[in-house]
């Protein structure tokens, strides 16, 4: 009978110690997959401002491609306009 008692006793520490350990293994689990959501959720948000940011500077080149075709635009009508000036001065 105290054989008995001694083995149900060790095998309810045992248990016991089993029980603890996987609720510790939850935990980490639980810990991990809670960091792993929180890093993509970061990863999300750090493409979705780097997507912006690239929206922005498309813009910014496209903004600055028409102000150069403006500024070519306007130097080629200051070139005509001497041209016809130079040509009214000289009879050409």
């Amino acid at each position: 009978m105290k054989l008995r008692l001694v083995t149900t006793a060790v095998s309810g520490a045992v248990l016991a110690t089993v029980l603890s350990g996987c609720g510790d293994v939850q935990g980490s689990i639980a810990d991990a997959t809670k960091g792993a959501q929180d890093a993509i959720e970061k990863a999300k948000d750090v493409q979705k401002q780097a997507s912006e940011r690239a929206d922005e500077i498309q813009q910014q080149v496209e903004d600055a491609q028409k102000t150069a075709k403006d500024l070519q635009d306007q130097a080629d009508t200051l070139k005509d306009k001497a041209k016809d000036a130079v040509d009214a001065v000289t009879g050409g």
